[in-house]
Order: structure tokens, then sequence, then C-alpha cells
């Protein structure tokens, strides 16, 4: 980030969430991912808005994993000081362990 110089390009294909929207290049239709984080490690983590597929860039290797997220419509990613990564949408909150490769969600209570 010193000069702009681009130091990598990694392609990322998405793989087709549960019957939502189909596999593509990066962007699938005018989605993309709504933001990103970086985890201790300098790996980025990326959600892509409106579909299932949680992906990791590894900081090192530049290797690419994806997990389906047991939650459509995303918008949102975070990581917390034990390095798990939390997205949200309009389905609730799932945390996801990559220490074990397992996700939990808790759906909201609707109020009203």
């Amino acid at each position: 980030g010193d000069d702009g110089t681009i130091a990598d390009t990694i392609p990322i294909t998405v793989n087709p969430g549960p019957s939502f929207i189909p596999a593509g290049d990066f962007v699938i239709g005018n989605y993309g991912p709504y933001g990103a984080a970086s985890d201790a490690g300098g790996n980025v983590w990326l959600f892509i808005s409106n579909t299932t597929q949680l992906i990791r860039v590894d900081a090192v290797t530049l290797e690419v994993l994806q997990w389906p997220v047991p939650l459509a419509n995303g918008y949102g990613i975070t990581i917390d000081s034990k390095g798990r990564v939390f997205v949200c949408g309009t389905a609730g909150i799932t945390r996801f362990d990559p220490q074990t490769a397992t996700f939990m969600t808790n759906n909201p209570i609707v109020l009203g």
C-alpha cells in the first residue's frame, strides 16, 4: 500500500449457494462482497452479499477457501479476538469457528 502498486491478483469463483444465485465470477450479477475483515494472521474474510458463501483468502499462500453459510442474504462481517467470524443479515447472525470449521446460528427474535 505505500505507492498503490498491485502486489497480487487473486481470482475468486463463488460456489453456488443452495439454490440461491448461480456461481460465476466474483461479482454475481450485481452482488459482490459487502465488506471484508482481516484476522490476526492477516487472512482476508469476505461474505458475498446476497449469497451463502463465506470466503477466506490465505495471507501467505493466497489460497481461496469457501464454506456455505447456513444464513442467506448476508450483509455484514466481523472477526472477534478469538478469530471467530461473524456474519449477519436479515435472517439472523451466524458465527463461524475456523478451528473446527463449524457454524452456530442465532435466529433473531421478532418483536411486535
